[in-house]
């Protein structure tokens, strides 16, 4: 690949939300072989939202679309690298800049250009951000499809309708954008089989194909239970020790910091590849309330990891027999753990609901509740 003309690329848009065709035009310029910046416009709010009673997603921070920008800076930086077929030959840098930083940090002086160039300026569809910057810069200017033609699926079109062009989006994008809502409470209230018909509730939804790609993230301290015991139980036995049950199992800050760390990730991963609702089995928050049963205490580290995520559902224990599976407490303390719950969602502030009554009962409010989110965040005419 011959070397590009240019000495730096400065892609122009507005992240509100990033779209597929957005990481299509950075992935083709940082093939060049030159520093590429996505610049993400912050200087015009007008321009960049739109009509507010068409924008479904203005709830995006100008902060979120820059940390969106620089995930999609690092991942197209990443599969640009590592594919020899789209690389120059030189490892790809790409950063991610406001475009009040871009102006600030531009050379306005008029010098000749450096001897690999002059700056090119480039967007998809016509952006007065990019006029503003690529004149600041004495630039060369280029506008990809500046009719919208060849790329109709753009930030205004997700904005009006997130859920059904949910598929046009990245991943780093579904990741955010995704509502998160998270089961948690006592032991044996339901918790996972509420998550399970949820789920499928959920992919029934015939007026998005999004929907279909609903999924749900099981509880990570479940499983590490399950381990920790097996390994203890083997090692008894290979001493000729009885084995071990729960009340046997030691514990540790460490432990719980690990669990909560697996929580979030397996939490984001869903997220960036599922539907616009992520059910979780729990979460780090959760995570911090389970180490104070376990060791008696709080934990800071455990509560740095703690996530606000939008909605939780509790079951109440009352309406839920108890039944051992041979790593649960037991169903003394699940009224102490329920009240546990409730004290530290009010108390941090996090929107809860509470669910009462049979398993249709439970299992209505719960879709309620979550359909009144989604119609906040996403819009009412959209769900």
């Amino acid at each position: 690949m011959t070397d590009s003309p240019f000495s730096t690329i400065f892609v122009v848009a507005s992240l509100d939300p990033p779209t597929l065709a957005d990481v299509h035009v950075l992935r083709s310029q940082a093939r060049q072989g030159v520093p590429v910046a996505l610049v993400v416009d912050d200087t015009n709010e007008t321009s960049v939202h739109g009509d507010a009673t068409h924008n479904a997603v203005g709830w995006l921070t100008m902060a979120d679309r820059l940390t969106l920008g620089s995930q999609i800076a690092a991942a197209v930086a990443t599969e640009v690298a590592a594919t020899p077929a789209l690389s120059s030959g030189r490892p790809p840098t790409i950063a991610c800049i406001s475009m009040t930083e871009a102006l600030q940090g531009a050379d306005a002086t008029g010098d000749p250009p450096t001897p690999h160039g002059y700056p090119l300026v480039f967007s998809l569809g016509y952006s007065e951000a990019g006029d503003r910057l690529a004149t600041h810069l004495r630039a060369f200017r280029s506008v990809l499809d500046p009719m919208g033609a060849g790329h109709s699926i753009r930030s205004a079109g997700v904005r009006a309708d997130p859920i059904g062009l949910w598929h046009h989006l990245p991943a780093v994008a579904k990741g955010t954008l995704a509502l998160r809502v998270v089961i948690v409470g006592a032991e044996s209230t339901g918790k996972t089989t509420l998550c399970e018909t949820l789920v499928r509730h959920l992919r029934s939804d015939s007026r998005s194909m999004a929907w279909l790609d609903t999924a749900w993230v099981p509880e990570v301290g479940r499983q590490r239970t399950t381990e920790l015991l097996a390994e203890a139980q083997a090692a008894a036995g290979r001493i000729g020790e009885p084995p071990p049950t729960m009340e046997d199992l030691q514990w540790s800050t460490e432990e719980f910091v690990g669990i909560a760390h697996r929580q979030n990730h397996d939490e984001d991963h869903a997220a960036r590849t599922g539907g616009p609702v992520l059910l979780c089995d729990t979460d780090a928050f959760a995570t911090g309330i389970w180490h104070e049963r376990y060791m008696g205490s709080r934990s800071p580290a455990v509560e740095a990891l703690a996530r606000h995520h939008p909605l939780y559902l509790v079951p109440h224990p009352d309406d839920v027999p108890f039944t051992q599976d041979g790593i649960r407490d037991g169903e003394h303390l699940r009224p102490w753990m329920h009240d546990r719950f409730i004290e530290e969602l009010t108390r941090t502030g996090r929107r809860y609901v509470t669910l009462r009554g049979t398993r249709i009962e439970r299992e209505t409010t719960a879709l309620a509740a979550i359909t009144e989110l989604t119609r906040e965040r996403f819009g009412p005419t959209l769900v």
